[in-house]
């Protein structure tokens, strides 16, 4: 199993730092990098876990590694929500203030190759396909079909005098 989880953190590493081959200044200059380690690490030994429970709390990173698939990347790692009955797929990309909940007791399941924006929410059990991205700022509580682009709703300005229903 200390394999699997070693394949997946250099998936993880590569896709986070674009380097094909780990360089040791990365654990000292990218937080990121260190955590991404810690969570992987952490899915077989309890001081690891708590070392990631304790160095995510920091950037507000709560998230389990047993339902993230390889090859998961976290730009902008800050204020990040993983429900941990959610199934998150091979090749994600997750970017500040993502949350990804549950719903009357049930968790999303996200594709592989999916790209979530900025201070999006996903929730409910829903499924979300392969190779979707997600626009920020983008709710999300309905099937997405693979291949597809998804984008918030357009603003709406009301008069404050009209009642809105």
């Amino acid at each position: 199993h200390m394999k699997v989880l070693k394949e997946k953190f250099l998936l993880d590493y590569k896709n986070t730092t674009g380097h094909s081959e780990i360089h040791l200044k990365d654990f000292f200059t990218r937080p990121i990098v260190r955590f991404l380690l810690l969570f992987r690490l952490g899915e077989k030994n309890k001081l690891f876990y708590i070392l990631q429970r304790l160095y995510g709390r920091k950037f507000g990173l709560e998230m389990k590694s047993e339902n993230c698939g390889a090859g998961l990347q976290i730009g902008h790692p800050f204020n990040i929500t993983i429900n941990p009955d959610a199934v998150i797929g091979n090749g994600v990309i997750l970017t500040k203030g993502v949350t990804i909940g549950v719903e009357k007791g049930k968790s999303p399941i996200v594709g592989n190759n999916v790209r979530i924006g900025a201070n999006s929410t996903i929730t409910g059990g829903i499924s979300i396909g392969d190779n979707v991205v997600i626009a920020p700022n983008t709710f999300v509580n309905f099937n997405v079909l693979s291949n597809t682009v998804v984008v918030p709703g357009k603003a709406e300005i009301h008069n404050r005098h009209t009642k809105i229903a």
